[in-house]
């Protein structure tokens, strides 16, 4: 039996301890789902939900471009280079139309096989829970086929043709990949996918097959405005066809906005994968928003198997800018009476607690009156019998003051009564200390909600920068008004800004 030098370049390109497991590998799109250690295909939020998910492109609300440079598995003991280039771009048509996705991916296996994709993907929203999508793609694979053949006993025969390669050194075929996205609910979200789902033969020879194994993808995340949680689980059919790989991924990230140089938003994430045949690898990653403009980084390293120890991990970097007009989410209609619902609702509740303040302040004033008439009558008194009596009153107003406090008077109404008392028992030379503790830790309170309040109004200004549609602005006014309308804190702005915001 002959062995050719063809199929020693083969056997190199694909069973080397750091090339991919099976034809078109994944070796990740994107530095952000890179850093997520793939958990990517529930979040779904950005163009290279293409590789992942394609349903959840429907979630692009601009024109979005991303290019990425992976360098794979550095420093081998031989030399080799191995690289992987992405280019992505999606386009957001109209709520009703979807989005569209388009792909370019390059991997170079140390000058002995090449691996390309080219990707047109769609996807469109069904209801408000739930979005579909899908991929064609041209998968191409070329090999540098080696000159000459050599025999079992090392005799080398150059200039002749290698059976290997009697059918040519290159391939392709068409794949097709499937996605759905179920969100349920506003913070948890699941996603499906199904790549290669036909199988393509990338056989150079005609006699034998080499089909690109199906992936099945499960995952699931949960988000909390700046952070995010994922799980995933891959299926796929193992190398040889007996059996499938199983990979399980679990990952987490933060969100800093507006921190940092210039400003800008911050992001860091990490991400552990197990799997199949002593598969093991951590992820770790960075961002920098500014804007528009995105820069992202991941780093994984494999902890154990085949890998471990023969590289210096893979690197990936990634430019995105967004840009166009912001596309209006599908759900706009619903989303919008939803928040107008919400805050009517919102605007009621502080109606009623500002007439409970004012029937408060009433009574509070009214009782001030007739003790100040009943101090009147009782001012020929003596000097001690006023003290007492005034002593009396002081403790009096106190204990009313002890009960709106219980019954849930605001702070500003709170801090209205203790300046009244105050103001009317210090000059008495009474001990008011009682009083005077509690309208500090009233100011104090006051003062951390008016910079809870600046906090909260400088990311609503963020996230109105950032594009934000007006349901989600109007929910989170409505939330801040919600927060804040018993805390003493000035509202005028927020007030304002709804007012300007309803009449568009």
């Amino acid at each position: 039996m002959r062995a050719s030098r063809a199929a020693m370049v083969l056997a190199a390109a694909l069973l080397s301890p750091v090339a991919s497991r099976a034809s078109f590998e994944d070796t990740g799109a994107g530095s952000r789902a890179a850093g997520l250690g793939g958990a990517f295909a529930a979040i779904a939020n950005d163009v290279h939900t293409l590789h992942y998910n394609p349903a959840g492109l429907v979630f692009l609300r601009r024109k979005e471009f991303s290019a990425t440079h992976s360098l794979l598995h550095p420093g081998l003991s031989d030399g080799s280079r191995i690289g992987s280039s992405l280019i992505a771009y999606g386009q957001p048509l109209s709520f009703a139309a979807g989005t569209l996705g388009f792909g370019w991916r390059e991997l170079d296996g140390a000058d002995l096989v090449s691996e390309r994709t080219l990707t047109l993907g769609y996807g469109r929203r069904i209801s408000q829970k739930w979005a579909l999508g899908f991929n064609f793609k041209q998968l191409y694979r070329h090999f540098n086929a080696p000159s000459g053949t050599t025999s079992d006993s090392g005799r080398v025969s150059p200039g002749r043709l290698d059976p290997a390669f009697a059918s040519g050194s290159s391939k392709w075929n068409i794949g097709l990949d499937l996605g759905a996205l179920y969100r349920p609910f506003r913070n948890y979200s699941y996603g499906f996918a199904i790549q290669d789902l036909n199988e393509p033969d990338l056989s150079i020879t005609s006699d034998s097959r080499d089909p690109v194994p199906m992936l099945v993808r499960a995952s699931m995340a949960y988000s909390d405005e700046p952070v995010v949680l994922a799980a995933a689980l891959d299926l796929r059919r193992a190398p040889g066809g007996r059996g499938r790989d199983i990979f399980l991924a679990a990952a987490a990230e933060k969100w800093w906005l507006g921190s940092g140089f210039a400003l800008a938003d911050l992001a860091a994430r990490g991400g552990l994968s197990l799997g199949s045949r002593s598969f093991s690898q951590m992820t770790l990653g960075f961002s920098y928003r500014l804007n528009s403009v995105q820069l992202d980084y991941a780093f994984l390293m494999p902890l154990r198997g085949i890998g471990f120890g023969s590289s210096e991990g893979n690197h990936h970097i990634t430019f995105t800018a967004r840009f166009g007009k912001v596309i209006v989410e599908p759900d706009y209609e619903i989303r919008m009476r939803s928040a107008e619902i919400s805050l009517k609702k919102t605007e009621k509740k502080l109606e009623l607690e500002k007439k409970e303040a004012e029937r408060i302040r009433r009574e509070f004033d009214d009782y001030r009156e007739e003790e100040a008439r009943r101090l009147q009558e009782r001012s020929s008194r003596a000097e001690a019998q006023n003290r007492r009596e005034a002593a009396g009153r002081y403790g009096r107003l106190m204990e009313r003051y002890w009960q709106a406090k219980s019954n849930g008077a605001a702070l500003k109404e709170r801090i209205g009564m203790l300046a009244g008392i105050l103001k009317e028992f210090r000059p008495l030379g009474l001990d008011v200390s009682a009083a005077e503790a509690e309208y500090a830790v009233a100011i104090s309170d006051r003062a951390k909600a008016d910079a809870d309040l600046s906090v909260a109004w400088t990311y609503y200004q963020k996230i109105a920068a950032r594009g934000a549609s007006l349901p989600e602005r109007l929910e989170h006014l409505g939330r801040m008004m919600e927060r804040f309308s018993r805390s003493g804190a000035d509202l005028t702005t927020v007030e304002s800004e709804l007012r300007a915001l309803r009449e568009r």
